[in-house]
């Protein structure tokens, strides 16, 4: 990707290319637009106002008759801790070893009791699941004994019924027999 820009001398620059180079730039425009070609080639935007002032500070040491701002970082010093310090984080430190103890007994009795619970739970779902399969197979029974009372029931009933049928059938012979009896009697 080739970006040009337009330079404040009318020159094209062509970003990215080898023969970009930024030279010392004493005019702010052109600083300005070299800040905007560095920005472009890092890929990350710097911030004008960072530029104006960096470079309004330089000026007024040159004109001071300073030299280069030197920056220099530090590690901040290291102060040892009054025995009073020691003390108190010895203290904080125990608390807080005591108190992340609790917490890990506090959660493994928590732990303990819901395993006690579970257990608990599973052994009557066990229980309610032997009662289950126990009433199943009382009915199971029940429907077995039904069905055979039912068959001997039946069996019964027909029985009683052919005995009515054949009594029914044996008086109503012997009706007959008596009627008929008694018709020739009379006509001889």
């Amino acid at each position: 990707m080739i970006i040009k820009m337009l330079m404040s001398g009318g020159e094209e620059v062509h970003l990215g290319s080898p023969d970009t180079q930024l030279l010392e730039i004493t005019d702010p425009i052109q600083h300005f637009d070299n800040a905007l070609l560095q920005s472009f080639k890092a890929v990350k935007a710097v911030p004008s106002i960072k530029i104006d002032l960096r470079e309004k500070i330089r000026k007024r040491r040159q004109s001071e008759g300073l030299g280069e701002l030197e920056v220099k970082f530090e590690n901040p010093k290291e102060y040892e801790m009054r025995p009073e310090e020691k003390a108190q984080l010895e203290r904080r430190k125990a608390r807080n070893r005591k108190s992340a103890h609790r917490s890990r007994e506090k959660r493994k009795e928590l732990e303990e009791q819901l395993n006690k619970e579970i257990k608990a739970l599973e052994e009557e779902n066990q229980k309610r699941k032997n009662y289950v399969i126990n009433l199943q197979n009382f009915e199971r029974k029940l429907r077995l004994r039904f069905a055979d009372h039912l068959i001997r029931c039946k069996s019964a009933e027909v029985t009683r019924l052919r005995d009515a049928a054949a009594r029914q059938n044996s008086s109503h012979n012997s009706v007959s027999e008596t009627v008929t009896g008694f018709g020739t009697a009379g006509l001889t």
